[in-house]
């Protein structure tokens, strides 16, 4: 039994590992393509208040935030905002839609918004 827990434990691993990229990369297009200027503060704020990657993951799985958690973070009428459209017709469903409401694949989003957002921000 406890090699089944091992394995398994790897697997999860692998998983979040691999999830997290993807949120990586699709935050990183997102913002290089459509996000505004105060979605891009709202991750520079949600990112100081969970500074840790420890941090993200633990408050994603207790409070169960998602990939809507974040959207509603962004704009309270998320459902109806032009650039959440666009994301899921871009990106949401072209890779692994199962991997999209992992809170590893959501704390890559934010860092990977983030890390445009870290290069232009001085230069605006």
């Amino acid at each position: 039994m406890n090699e089944v827990v091992q394995r398994l434990r790897g697997s999860l691993k692998t998983e979040e590992n691999r999830s997290f990229q993807m949120g990586r990369n699709d935050g990183r297009r997102w913002a290089e393509d459509l996000a505004e200027v105060h979605h891009l503060w709202t991750l520079e704020n949600l990112s100081k208040k969970l500074p840790e990657k420890k941090d993200w993951e633990d408050a994603l799985k207790k409070h169960k935030w998602n990939f809507d958690w974040l959207w509603w973070e962004f704009d309270p009428q998320f459902r109806n905002h032009p650039a959440l459209k666009k994301f899921e017709d871009q990106f949401r469903m072209a890779d692994d839609d199962r991997a999209i409401n992992l809170p590893s694949y959501v704390h890559g989003f934010v860092e990977g918004g983030l890390s445009l957002w870290r290069e232009v921000k001085d230069k605006l």
